[in-house]
Formats: C-alpha cells, sequence, structure tokens
C-alpha cells in the first residue's frame, strides 16, 4: 500500500513536469494493481510514464511520452514481479489429500525458496526504481510545464540551453544562445 501511495504522489508530479498524456489516466495508478488480467502491465506502463516525464532530459512540452524509451531497470524489477506471483500461485501440495506425500512437501518446500529469493530481487529493484525516480525529480525544476518558455530550447537542440564555465548559456552547437529583445518600459 504504502508503494501504491508513493506511486500515486510521484505521478501527480510527473504531470506537473511535462505536458504529455501519461498511457493510462490516473485512476488506474491504484486499480491497475487490482484489477485482473490489467495488472500485468498497467502498473509497469504507469512507472515507465512517471519516469519519462520525470526525466530532466525531457522537455516540457512533448507530445507524446511513448516515444520515450523505457528504463531496463522498471523491466527487471516487472519481470522479478511478475515471476513472484506466477511462483505463488503454483501452489504445492494437493488440498484434496489428507496426508502430503514427501514428493509434494519437497516440492511446496522448493516453490517457497524460490519465491522468496525472487521476492527479495524483487523489493531490492523496487528499492532502486523508488531512489531513480525520486532522484529525477528532485533533479527536474519544480515549475510546472506550462510555465516554462516554449522558445527556450532552440531548433534541433530539444533539451534546451546548456550551461559553460563561463556563466553564459549556449545551445548544444556552443554557439551562443538567442535572446529575445524586450521593449523598454513606459514611462
Amino acid at each position: 500500500m504504502v508503494f501504491i501511495v508513493w506511486l500515486w504522489r510521484v505521478r501527480r508530479n510527473s504531470e506537473l513536469f511535462c505536458q504529455a498524456q501519461h498511457r493510462r489516466r490516473r485512476g488506474w495508478v491504484i486499480g491497475g494493481w487490482f484489477c485482473p488480467i490489467v495488472n500485468l502491465w498497467f502498473p509497469k506502463q504507469i512507472v515507465d510514464d512517471v519516469i519519462a516525464a520525470s526525466d530532466p532530459r525531457t522537455p516540457p512540452r512533448v507530445p507524446d511520452l511513448r516515444g520515450i524509451r523505457a528504463n531496463g531497470l522498471v523491466l527487471a524489477w516487472w519481470i522479478t514481479w511478475v515471476a513472484s506471483l506466477a511462483i505463488d500461485n503454483q501452489g504445492g501440495t494437493d488440498p484434496a489429500s489428507d496426508v502430503p506425500d514427501i514428493d509434494d512437501l519437497m516440492t511446496t518446500a522448493s516453490l517457497s525458496t524460490t519465491s522468496a529469493v525472487v521476492t527479495a530481487a524483487c523489493a531490492v529493484l523496487a528499492i532502486r526504481v523508488i531512489t531513480l525516480v525520486n532522484r529525477l525529480q528532485m533533479s527536474r525544476p519544480w515549475s510546472p510545464w506550462w510555465a516554462t518558455d516554449p522558445w527556450a530550447a532552440p531548433a534541433g537542440q530539444p533539451y534546451g540551453p546548456v550551461p559553460t564555465f563561463g556563466g553564459a548559456m549556449t545551445s548544444g552547437a556552443g554557439s551562443p544562445r538567442p535572446t529575445r529583445s524586450t521593449p523598454p518600459p513606459r514611462r
């Protein structure tokens, strides 16, 4: 439950960072975990979109998050999550039998051990995903996408100006950043 609350909050933050529509509406942040069948891929897509929108390299006015490459860490975390669910659902002993035999007990023990190892790996990967999202969101300027200047990134430089050692801003090509002239104040 704590992870879902955290995911809800970072999803809300990511909507402020980037104009692009997420693949799933905000209600699926919670419902995606509990709805059968779609719980096998909706939460992963939500985390992928949160990471894409939170990444400082993503322009605030990008039209679509689907074109941004997914993070391999999220894929590894999600595969271990689904694998742990599948292993847990395999079961072990036959509930119809009165006395389980040694083979049933061995199968149950090996499935339980495998499940524990996969779940531990999933937990470690989930911590790394949380750390990644938090780091990305803390490194992004805390201003909503609609407050950003759409002309700040010169053509061909989708990520905006690059600071230089002298303090001047340059486009990625090394030329000085063009400035817009402002009219003088009226008196």
